[in-house]
């Protein structure tokens, strides 16, 4: 009996440690999150602009990755698709697609490619000071030859997943989610490359 009731003992002592744990080493001060939703900001704005063209940026594109992380593609028509950031890294560095600079240059001269973006949705109870998750809402637009007439080409969200390693966020996981064209409205717009 008594050994049973020693059981009983530690094992609620154990329980007892669980239930009163302090995790207030980890929540992040109101100026501890804005810093947060700050760098993550930058990170952003770092991600789409590294992404247009003119002014495709590989390098700088591919140090905005993390390690293992991953890439995943959900499109309007056909299955959804992952790659990991060493498969998508190996991409850009082989020039995936034929850049200007290239003599075999398979873009018209003239084309250019922007992006509107905003309406960031933070994922409050995910972030700490190391990570960070959130949705920010894009549309795609794209020109040959006439900088007054825009197209819309896509849009949808992209979810963004980020650590922190040393001063730097870099994006751990990112997917994409194409919406069907037209539908997204974009209230904060946070940059606006079609004016």
């Amino acid at each position: 009996m008594k050994k049973k009731l020693v059981i009983v003992l530690i094992f609620s002592f154990l329980l007892s440690g669980c239930l009163v744990y302090d995790r207030s080493e980890f929540e992040l001060s109101r100026e501890e999150e804005e810093q947060v939703r700050q760098d993550a900001h930058e990170a952003t704005v770092d991600f789409f602009e590294y992404n247009e063209y003119p002014g495709f940026d590989e390098d700088k594109l591919i140090d905005l990755l993390s390690g293992d992380g991953s890439l995943t593609i959900d499109p309007m028509r056909g299955s959804r698709y992952s790659k990991g950031f060493n498969e998508l890294r190996s991409e850009l560095r082989d020039h995936f697609f034929v850049t200007d600079e290239d003599n075999n240059s398979n873009l018209k001269e003239g084309y250019s490619l922007t992006f509107r973006y905003g309406d960031y949705n933070f994922r409050d109870e995910e972030m700490t000071h190391s990570s960070v998750s959130y949705i920010v809402w894009f549309k795609v637009f794209e020109t040959i030859d006439d900088q007054e007439r825009w197209i819309l080409t896509d849009n949808g969200y992209i979810d963004f997943d980020l650590t922190r390693e040393g001063d730097n966020w870099l994006i751990d996981d990112l997917e994409i989610n194409f919406q069907r064209l037209g539908v997204v409205e974009i209230e904060a717009v946070e940059n606006d490359g079609t004016s």
